[in-house]
């Protein structure tokens, strides 16, 4: 049993800290989450200039491209 004291530092480092660099928030390998992203862009092409059922048929790949964007220009800038 542990006591709990007031420096709990060592229950919760910092990111990046103790434990190595952050997580990869894309676990794939980077083939698929290109393969997916590239996806995502001939969709949002066809459907736009094309059939807009391809925004149907393609969101899966239309959202996977638009949260891979979210995150790589807002939640994390390098």
């Amino acid at each position: 049993m542990t006591i709990p004291s007031d420096d709990d530092s060592d229950l919760h480092p910092a990111p990046g800290d103790a434990e190595g660099p952050a997580p990869n928030p894309f676990p794939h390998p980077p083939w698929t989450v290109g393969l997916v992203l590239v996806g995502g862009g001939i969709t949002l092409l066809f459907g736009i200039l094309v059939s807009p059922i391809w925004l149907l048929v393609g969101s899966p790949f239309v959202i996977a491209l638009f949260l891979w964007l979210y995150i790589r220009l807002f939640v994390r800038p390098e």
